[in-house]
């Protein structure tokens, strides 16, 4: 009698699970776990939610993604964590339900009350650019409905507004808030936080310094730490040793945020020759995208690059001058212009910079170009580069191309290659060609 194949994870219940079911589970979902720590949360009934939470989870949100899985038990057993998640992994909902969740249980249990004369601020996030700061401030609104918390979203704005919003801010029970205005208003009445959350950690500290996130960091009471980053370096590294706990650490898709939105876009290198003819490409491109309403993110490295191809666009293509929108950090209106086309999903072109295209989270993008090289002090970096092609294919949400434009002297060229590679991502043909021909040795088919 033939031996009955073992039963797959997915037919046992949590308890059930052996190890090998585990290793099978996180090879299958790209999760790293270090031994001994909570095992991930497989599904919304895992996680336990309670019904003033659960019934506020979408219902197209039919199972968690992995960061969702693997920050559950670990934010519910009150640890400190440090999640490297790839761009578009449902980061912002893994730290809004988790915390929700803890907070709910502590309620419960009496270890801190949400109302009445105690009411006090108990979770605070802090994230590196307006449009991230609505986007986390707006999921933890939804979400929690039901437990009837106030979430308060601080970002710049007039002294008028600014005035307004500190009277609300000392009512709320989450804010959510860039770090530099955050740490000016830490002097007092911050005794009852419960838990800080650094979201996008690698771009704050990119945008505001260590110092800024450190006096964050001393100037709230004892609490519950909870890092997010889609990578990994030095400065996250020295981040997480001050951390006043040893957090656990978990990686979420191929090699601690290697990019997953990479890996399922469709990826295009555009060899131009000058200026020009990098323009000419370009409004094709758009054109071509509009007409197919598409939505479209390209990059540049400055504000005047902004305006220079946002223009350039509008007179190349004037039939399509009201789908093509500059954006960058420092211009509210046309953030607020361009961030609206998106949300509402019409067919749009937006040029922006790295500080605005990073706070988006748009599942219906369907392109992003690199107009110009992400750069860091003037070299190729391919964390900049993975922040940007993972606007696309977002948590699951279809796959999307992207193009990049080099010339074939452009010093980045070699090590854009090497991201691809690093990737598992198919060097794309323009390139690929262009690094062929330099490596054919002499005398291969030429006459010397």
């Amino acid at each position: 009698m033939p031996m009955q194949a073992p039963a797959h994870w997915s037919s046992k219940s949590h308890a059930d699970m052996t190890p090998k079911d585990w290793r099978s589970f996180n090879a299958e979902h790209r999760l790293t776990i270090p031994a001994g720590a909570p095992l991930p949360h497989r599904t919304w009934d895992d996680m336990g939610l309670p019904t003033v939470l659960r019934d506020e989870v979408p219902q197209a949100w039919t199972t968690p993604t992995p960061a969702q899985m693997a920050s559950s038990p670990v934010v519910a057993g009150g640890h400190d964590l440090v999640c490297i998640a790839d761009t578009g992994t449902g980061k912002t909902a893994a730290f809004a339900l988790a915390s929700l969740h803890r907070m709910y249980r502590l309620m419960q249990d009496r270890v801190i009350a949400m109302d009445g004369g105690e009411r006090c601020c108990r979770i605070v996030v802090i994230a590196p650019t307006r449009e991230l700061v609505e986007q986390a401030s707006d999921t933890f609104a939804f979400l929690s409905r039901g437990l009837g918390l106030r979430v308060f979203a601080l970002f710049s704005g007039t002294a008028a507004e600014m005035q307004h919003r500190d009277r609300e801010l000392r009512l709320a029970d989450i804010v959510v808030a860039t770090p530099d205005l955050l740490a000016r208003r830490l002097e007092a009445g911050w005794g009852g936080v419960k838990m800080l959350i650094i979201d996008e950690a690698d771009r704050t500290l990119a945008q505001f310094g260590e110092g800024a996130v450190r006096a964050v960091l001393a100037g709230l009471p004892p609490r519950q730490t909870l890092l997010y980053s889609a990578t990994q370096g030095q400065e996250i590294d020295a981040l997480i040793n001050s951390m006043s706990h040893i957090p656990i650490t978990v990686k979420c898709g191929p090699g601690a945020g290697a990019g997953r939105g990479v890996n399922r876009a469709t990826h295009h290198v555009e060899m131009v020759s000058d200026t020009s003819h990098g323009a000419r490409v370009l409004a094709s491109l758009v054109d071509r995208e509009l007409g197919r309403r598409g939505q479209t993110l390209i990059f540049v490295n400055t504000r005047d690059a902004v305006g220079a191809v946002t223009r350039a666009l509008q007179r190349a293509l004037p039939r399509r001058r009201r789908d093509i929108v500059g954006a960058h950090g420092e211009d509210r209106v046309q953030r607020e212009a361009a961030s609206t086309a998106l949300r509402d999903g019409r067919a749009v072109a937006v040029v922006c910079t790295d500080l605005y295209g990073r706070g988006l989270d748009v599942p219906t993008l369907t392109g992003v170009v690199n107009y110009d090289l992400p750069l860091d002090h003037g070299v190729f970096t391919a964390d900049g580069f993975i922040h940007r092609v993972g606007r696309v294919g977002r948590a699951g949400q279809g796959a999307g191309q992207t193009w990049t434009f080099i010339t074939r002297d452009d010093p980045g060229r070699d090590a854009l290659a090497a991201t691809y590679k690093r990737l598992k991502v198919p060097v794309p043909a323009g390139l690929e060609r262009e690094l062929a021909a330099e490596t054919v040795p002499l005398g291969w088919g030429k006459k010397q």
